[in-house]
């Protein structure tokens, strides 16, 4: 009788053990997200701010025609794409990793190639890109796919 109760007394420990470990990673990995949450949300701040002041400042010199139109809207436009990057950071920090969205795939292939038009052309490259109209859309979120393309044709 003792070694029985001996026995299912050190099962009920090492299950207890093998618990207390298992809360104690989750701890330990809730503690680290929530870091990761204070930096993003602290940097979101510090990189808004300027972000605001770029894009007042790329709206009055179009105003005041010391900017073109065109290269205005190009700076408002890269001025929202970062805004959305801060955004879709401050969400996967907050713990939605899973993408639960779609994204027009052939949508985010043009604006990422056009965003490198420019670029190629100041270089003497010519970038072409052909992307069929049927494309189906892929499950993600687009701000991040863009990131991705940037991030390659960058590359």
């Amino acid at each position: 009788g003792g070694v029985l109760l001996y026995l299912s007394t050190l099962g009920v420990v090492r299950r207890a053990n093998t618990l207390m470990r298992e809360q104690h990673a989750r701890l330990a990995e809730t503690e680290a997200w929530a870091v990761i949450g204070e930096i993003a949300a602290t940097t979101a701040h510090s990189i808004r701010n300027p972000l605001a002041s770029i894009r007042s400042t790329a709206e009055l010199q179009r105003e005041l025609g010391a900017l073109s139109p065109a290269a205005a809207a190009d700076t408002v436009r890269d001025v929202e794409r970062i805004e959305r990057l801060v955004r879709t950071l401050l969400t996967y920090t907050r713990g939605q990793a899973e993408p639960t969205g779609s994204a027009d795939a052939g949508a985010v292939l043009r604006e990422a190639a056009g965003a490198f038009t420019a670029t190629a052309r100041a270089q003497g490259q010519r970038l072409t890109v052909e992307i069929d109209d049927g494309l189906p859309p892929v499950r993600g979120d687009a701000v991040l796919l863009g990131q991705l393309l940037s991030s390659l044709l960058s590359n």
